[in-house]
């Protein structure tokens, strides 16, 4: 009786493995390109704000800046 419950944990072990390479790798792209995603525009953000913080300056020889 114990081998057999055994057989089928360790049957039961290696399909689980098997689905979670699976769903893994895929849900790893997800993350990645979520992550990507969030700081594409976490970084256009921050430029739109450094751009507008510059409008107004002008260069050291007065010259207003072109952004």
């Amino acid at each position: 009786m114990r081998d057999g419950t055994s057989k089928q944990t360790t049957q039961a072990n290696d399909a689980g493995a098997a689905a979670m390479t699976e769903v893994g790798l895929p849900l790893e792209e997800l993350v990645r390109r979520g992550a990507r995603e969030i700081i594409q525009r976490a970084i256009k953000a921050e430029v739109q704000l450094l751009l507008e913080q510059c409008n107004g300056v002008n260069l050291l020889d007065g010259r207003p800046s072109s952004w």
